[in-house]
Formats: C-alpha cells, structure tokens, sequence
C-alpha cells in the first residue's frame, strides 16, 4: 500500500479505517444480537415443545421442526462463535492503527 502523499489522501485514508472500525463494530453488535434473540425464542419456546412434541412419534413434519430448530445453533456454533472470538482482537489492532 502506498503511503500518503498529501493531506486530502491522508484525511480519505483516516475516514475509510474509521469506516472499517465502525462496520466491523456494527457487525460484531449484530451478531450478539441475533444470537441472544435465538436463545431467547429457543428457552421461551422449549415448554412448547416439550408439550407437544417430546414423547410423540416420528413425524416428517417432526423432523423438519428439528430440523430448522437445531441446525441455526449448530451454525452459530460452526460459523458465528470462531468469528466473535476473534473479534475483539480485530478491532484492538484496528483501533492501533488510529
């Protein structure tokens, strides 16, 4: 990368990593939240569920519920969790850079 030569290209370069830090730190907000609203409708829901579908056969439609209620946690574990973990160390060495 190139250094900066003048202040105008100075000043663009200091607004697009202030950009940078406030993306990565909406995006890292964002993920908290969608992953605390899953668990919140996981735990408000589970009385539900075991009401009417814990102790009753195997359905199709069973195994869909199934299905879409346990696959998006397993992809929050896969995906999302590596990702928030090394958050905090991005923006840390991002706001070094500043």
């Amino acid at each position: 990368m190139n250094i900066p030569e003048s202040e105008t290209e100075l000043k663009e370069f200091l607004d697009l990593i202030s950009t940078t830090h406030l993306q990565a730190e909406l995006t890292w907000f964002l993920a908290h939240s969608g992953i605390t609203l899953l668990v919140f409708d996981w735990i408000c829901t589970l009385d539900k569920e075991a009401e009417y579908l814990w102790g009753r056969r195997w359905s199709f439609a069973r195994v869909i519920y199934y299905v879409n209620r346990v696959l998006p946690i397993f992809l929050i574990g896969v995906l999302l969790i590596p990702n928030i973990l090394s958050a905090p160390a991005q923006l840390a060495d991002l706001a070094f850079v500043l």
